[in-house]
């Protein structure tokens, strides 16, 4: 086994994710009976064969990766905040179908729990100050000064939990709903509950897991600083106020003293409102290294480890820091299934490429110019003219209404400079080709790699580790 190692090394297989084949799945599910008890548990509970749940990444996935994923035996995950009633109902028809009818896969649904808080023209015109630089550069027209109605109602695409979803919660009754941003109103949350699903929800700080463990989740996704896309902060701004309490605060000045809003909604502090973070509250954001056993320590639900897992190392790792499943996401970006876009799998590519020899800055940072919040993109063009963090760009998730023609214009010249791509740190350890029998990447063809031998990839080579550490 050794040896076999030692060939990997030589041949540049950093990834961790060789062939399955030197120790077969089912030998790898025999020994997943050395995982702890708690892994176990969890497993049972989500009625899943591995402790890998696929992370819903909206824009990149669909019921096709989510597929993929759970006939692994993972759990797959159908991102909906930017789908409507009909199309959750058709992706969750379309899983079905090509699931065992004997023995249905486990799947689930993700929603924003965010608070729309709309975008004023003013806010809008200094955003278009900073972009139209980039307009005139390119020979595009310089936008006018109106403000989408998607924009002014503060969606943006991007919808929150409401009455719609909770209505289509309720008729297809999924096995799991997983929320970002914190949770829904009570009186949603509570409906959800009642069809029986299993509830998650991401945590970035241990007060927002306690919080969440409060309001009645089956398990905790403790979010370290190195997960892509989006930060899940929804206690204030995760930033220390001037007194020095951890976390933000819950406003509790109106809606009865018990931290939310007349709708139950969770109030949030201005700075989030805002979505705007400036550089020193997003550098007290905590990594899954530091997170994950705090979080442990601290709830006595599942805890669910995310962010800089893309091999069989990092599923270990987290599990020895006291998960007892991982959220993985910017592994499956650039497999068979995912829906992630060309620039954006040619842009992970050329990164990982340039990380392995050992080229230029690290590549992945967080941004708020794409979106209005805080969340881990691949650095490009966009990012560089703003800033990391811009202090004009406009409230989540109104910004991407004026960026959206330059993105257009440059996605149609084969240009990643103004798309968000969304990428965790560990982005390099992720495959963006598929490996043909002796660990080597396959020739110019570029074949995708597929999402379901990733997963049993994770799996092995986990127990395999694990295994490791019992002999030794």
């Amino acid at each position: 086994r050794e040896r076999e190692r030692e060939k990997g090394r030589k041949r540049g297989d950093r990834k961790g994710l060789r062939p399955v084949g030197s120790l077969t799945y089912a030998m790898a599910a025999v020994l997943a009976s050395q995982w702890p008890g708690r892994v176990r548990a969890l497993m049972a509970l989500l009625n899943i064969k591995l402790p890998i749940i696929q992370a819903p990444m909206a824009a990149s996935n669909d019921w096709r990766l989510a597929a993929a994923v759970s006939a692994a035996g993972g759990l797959g995950s159908i991102p909906c905040a930017l789908l409507s009633p009909d199309q959750i109902a058709t992706q969750v028809s379309s899983f079905k179908q090509v699931s065992s009818s004997s023995s249905p896969s486990p799947y689930n649904l993700n929603f924003f729990a965010h608070t729309p808080l709309g975008s004023s023209e003013a806010e809008q015109r200094r955003w278009l100050e900073v972009l139209r630089p980039l307009y005139e550069a390119r020979g595009l027209a310089v936008p006018d000064n109106a403000v989408p109605a998607a924009v002014a109602a503060g969606t943006g695409g991007r919808q929150p939990f409401g009455e719609a979803a909770c209505e289509v919660v309720e008729q297809l009754r999924p096995p799991v709903v997983s929320f970002h941003f914190g949770l829904p109103p009570e009186p949603l949350l509570q409906r959800v509950y009642d069809t029986g699903a299993l509830v998650l929800a991401s945590a970035t700080t241990v007060a927002e897991a306690v919080w969440l463990q409060r309001h009645g989740v089956a398990a905790v996704i403790a979010q370290g600083f190195e997960a892509g896309g989006h930060r899940g902060v929804f206690l204030g701004d995760g930033s220390a106020d001037a007194e020095g309490d951890q976390g933000g605060h819950v406003d509790t000045a109106s809606g009865g003293g018990d931290g939310k809003n007349n709708d139950g909604r969770v109030q949030h502090d201005t700075l989030q409102q805002q979505g705007v973070v400036s550089p020193a509250n997003v550098a007290r954001q905590v990594g899954l290294f530091s997170l994950a056993p705090q979080v442990a320590d601290a709830v006595d639900v599942p805890v669910i480890g995310a962010g800089g897992i893309a091999d069989g190392r990092g599923v270990a790792a987290a599990i020895t820091l006291g998960c007892s499943a991982v959220q993985v996401g910017t592994a499956y970006l650039c497999t068979a299934q995912a829906a992630t876009s060309p620039v954006h799998r040619a842009a992970l590519h050329h990164a990982a490429e340039r990380s392995a020899k050992g080229e230029g800055p690290p590549a992945t940072a967080v941004t708020n110019v794409f979106s209005g919040r805080p969340a881990r993109s691949l650095v490009n063009g966009l990012m560089r003219h703003t800033g990391f963090l811009s202090g004009d760009a406009p409230s989540f998730p109104t910004a991407p209404a004026l960026v959206a023609p330059l993105r257009a214009h440059a996605e149609a010249c084969a240009s990643s400079d103004f798309s968000p791509l969304w990428a965790g740190q560990s982005f390099a350890l992720a495959q963006t080709t598929q490996c043909d029998g002796d660990g080597n990447d396959n020739d110019a063809a570029a074949t995708p790699p597929c999402a379901t031998a990733i997963t049993k990839a994770l799996a092995k080579d986990t127990t395999e580790l694990m295994t490791e550490w019992t002999d030794s």
